[in-house]
Parts: structure tokens; sequence; C-alpha cells
């Protein structure tokens, strides 16, 4: 078992980029609508998990996520709404800090715009993401309530293979992704508290015959601009930013959000000079010492900052 930090800022950075319906990417400044959608994500976050202090063999203290009293207290078919977001962010947040993919999209959002192939009845993987070396990664991601069973592993496996094709390249790589709420085994004392656990399986790509996905129309151009086209968005609607040089800041006043962007990539994503954000992303995080200013830089070039308000939150049930 190896444990991974994830900080509820890390999460809401992953839930607020990514896993979005079009209709808020379209309109994330100017529609209450939008805005209110961003909103219920990362209030489905804080209903589903907070971060909990417990004592561990090892150490004296470690912080662990677990399931908030109101997650425990809500009907099954609340709580299956609440685990799949949980699942899909933590798939994206783990991605991001564990194998270095900052860019990902949920292929569901943008089936008629990729003309996904898709056999009547089948299902298809959620996420695909692109690693800093430019490889392609795909993703099924499963939220649940408990430990998944073989039967769910072997689904899940079948899903992430089924991408074979992305924009004329093959997927390097597939994950079968799940979190889950487990006994922490590792607390000190008699009642073990419920955690988030992760299991993450890689599977031998295979070919999935007649269920076999290809996505030509996403190259590399195309994913850049499906994921920057909301921030491109924001930073252009009316309102007021600020810049410290380094990074423009837009800030969200009803959601307690400020949201910045780096001034480079904003110059990019206008020109939309796609093929250039990787390199210059690297070039600036190794001239610019982000660590202590973003303990959870994700690597996407944004950063999401959330208020006192949301602060306060994090360690409520």
């Amino acid at each position: 078992m190896n444990n991974v930090e994830l900080s509820m800022a890390r999460l809401i950075h992953a839930a607020v980029t990514s896993g979005h319906g079009l209709g808020w990417r379209q309109s994330i400044a100017s529609d209450i609508g939008a805005q209110a959608e961003l909103l219920w994500k990362t209030y489905a976050l804080q209903s589903t998990v907070y971060e909990r202090s417990t004592s561990a063999f090892w150490r004296n203290q470690l912080i662990r996520l677990s399931p908030t009293d109101r997650f425990e207290k809500m009907d099954p078919s609340e709580r299956r709404a609440l685990t799949y977001h949980l699942g899909i962010t933590m798939a994206v947040a783990w991605s991001r800090k564990v194998l270095r993919i900052p860019w990902l999209l949920h292929l569901d959002v943008y089936q008629q715009q990729l003309n996904v192939n898709l056999q009547p009845g089948n299902s298809r993987p959620d996420l695909v993401g692109q690693h800093i070396n430019g490889s392609w990664a795909v993703f099924e991601a499963k939220g649940r309530s408990s430990a998944p069973g073989s039967a769910a592993e072997t689904k899940a496996k079948t899903q992430s293979r089924r991408v074979v094709d992305i924009g004329g390249v093959a997927p390097a790589s597939c994950f079968a992704f799940f979190s889950y709420f487990g006994i922490d085994r590792s607390a000190v004392g008699r009642r073990k508290p419920k955690v988030v656990h992760l299991r993450v399986i890689d599977p031998k790509p295979e070919s999935a015959g007649d269920n076999e996905i290809r996505l030509p129309l996403l190259t590399t151009d195309r994913f850049f601009h499906l994921y920057y086209q909301p921030w491109k968005r924001l930073f252009n609607a009316g309102g007021v930013t600020e810049s410290d040089g380094t990074f423009v800041w837009r800030k969200l006043v009803d959601l307690d959000f400020r949201i910045g962007m780096l001034a480079d990539l904003r110059y990019l994503v206008e020109l939309e000079l796609y093929d250039q954000i990787p390199e210059m992303i690297r070039r600036i995080t190794s001239r610019e010492d982000f660590n202590d200013r973003f303990p959870d830089w994700a690597g996407d070039g944004l950063v999401i900052e959330p208020g006192e308000t949301w602060k306060k939150l994090w360690h409520e049930k």
C-alpha cells in the first residue's frame, strides 16, 4: 500500500478543470447556470470528503480523506452521484500528481464533436489525457462507496482498453481507476475510521474487436483548444483582471475563487499556438520555484485559489 498526498486544494483544482458539460465550457463567465455548475462540483466534493487527522502506527499524525457525516446519511442514489464525481476528480488529481499528466478531458462531453464511433449499447472510458512528453493515456474512472469486486475490475479494464487511436496515434497507456471508502487499517485504536482508498490497474493493451473506439479528430491542437477554451472565454469576458507579471488573475467574487493563468499561456492560447504550450510551461516551471507558492501545482498552467470560506469547510464534516 502506497500513500499519495492529494490535498483538498489539489482536488478542487481537479474538480474545476475537468469533467464539465459543454455548456459550462462555452459560457463560464457569462452565464449564472455555468457558475452554478462550477459551484456544484466544488460543493459536491465538500459534501463527500473532508480532511481528517488520524494517528498511524509509523507516524504520529496523518491527514486522510474521510467521508463526511452528510455523505453517510444520504440515500444510495445520492451517494452514487457523489461517488461518481469523486471518482473522476480523484483520477484527475492522481494522474497529475503521480503520472505527470496535467491535461485531461472527459470523453463523453465531446462525443459528438469528436465523432466518437460507438456501437449501440457500448460504453466508453471516461478520460483522455496527455502526458508532458506528448503521449496519450486513457482512464476509466470509477467512484464507489465500497471496494470493487473482480467483475467490476474486469469491466473497467475492458472499457479502458477500447480507445485504440487518438489523432492517428495509439495511446501509450490505459488505466482502470477506482476510488472508494474502506477501513484505515493503519490507524491506531480499535475503532478504525473510513478513508478514501485508490486502486489503479494498468491492463495490457489488447484488441477490443468491434468495440474499438477511434478518435481521429482529437489531435494535440484540438485537444488543447478544447481544454483551454473556457479559460480563454473567462479571461476575455468582462470583469477585473490583475497581473503579477507571471500570472493573470481573475476573481469570481460570488464563488470566492481566484483563478490564475500563466501570462505566457494566455498569449499562446489567444494565438492558438497550442504546440508551444508544453515546452513553455516546462521552461517557466524550471525557472520559477512554484513549490512554496503553489504546493498543489497541477502542471497545466492554471491555478485555482479557493478563498477563506472554502478553507474553513475543508476540516468540517
